[in-house]
């Protein structure tokens, strides 16, 4: 069920970060062919759009301990689609600063992944490679990383009741346009996820009522972890090919859920 739960939380993100930057693309016309990289030919038989998510995880533990991670995701699908699991495909080998990704298929897959943590920096100026196939034109693509920043630990609560609900409040974000969406996760303290809601902005409250969250009385008098996920992302034409980059957070903090 952990998996299940986990890998439906992957499929969602999927399509949040994509829709997020469509429309945030609709306002903005700007388009580079060049960003220090190879674009490639771009000719496919039909029109292709990659989306390329790097995460980078800051974890506050209780005691004020930090702890950072990264992971990367890639899907491939035509344009015009949804990036949901049945719509994407493989477009041959794929690399992040010379590091293969793996691709995984299946139900709620078909993508390439670190397969967990990252083993290359990607806070400097990183890589995406693509070897190609019959379908797929090999590229390459250059680009430095626009992370969010976050400062606002300290504005969600230590404890919550689960009879009054859970009520994250946003702030204290950088390098995040209001405009652009954020979504707010909740988990267990086995890492499957509870509750997961989205908002525009960089300041507001998320609520989490009970019936929000799943299996919320059995995970009372225990830790939970909320993740506050904000995402900056940009796109790059080339023939009929359109690639979007997103660099999507994730400041997650371990607080108490009482009954």
């Amino acid at each position: 069920m952990k998996n299940k739960l986990n890998n439906v939380k992957i499929a969602m993100a999927l399509v949040f970060v994509f829709v997020s930057a469509c429309q945030k693309k609709s306002n903005n016309s700007t388009t580079s062919t060049g960003a220090g990289g190879n674009g490639g030919s771009g000719n496919t038989s039909t029109p292709i759009t990659w989306q390329i998510i790097l995460t980078k995880t800051q974890t506050q533990l209780p005691g004020n301990t930090i702890i950072n991670d990264s992971s990367a995701l890639v899907t491939l699908f035509n344009t015009g689609a949804i990036p949901t699991p049945s719509n994407c495909f493989f477009g041959g080998n794929f690399s992040l600063n010379n590091t293969p990704l793996s691709y995984t298929s299946g139900q709620y897959n078909n993508c390439y992944s670190s397969n967990g943590s990252l083993s290359v920096n990607i806070s400097q100026t990183s890589t995406v490679s693509c070897v190609g196939n019959t379908t797929v034109s090999a590229f390459t693509q250059t680009f430095m990383p626009n992370f969010p920043i976050y400062s606002g630990y300290n504005l969600i609560a230590d404890t919550f009741s689960l009879a009054s609900g859970v009520t994250v409040a946003i702030g204290g974000l950088s390098n995040f346009p209001s405009n652009n969406a954020l979504s707010v996760s909740i988990y267990n303290n086995y890492g499957s996820i509870m509750g997961y809601k989205t908002m525009s902005g960089s300041t507001g409250t998320l609520s989490f009522l009970s019936s929000d969250l799943i299996g919320a009385a059995s995970n009372t008098n225990k830790p939970i972890t909320i993740s506050i996920e904000p995402v900056n992302f940009f796109y790059f034409n080339f023939g009929n090919q359109t690639r979007y980059i997103s660099f999507m957070a994730s400041f997650k903090k371990t607080v108490y859920l009482k009954p």
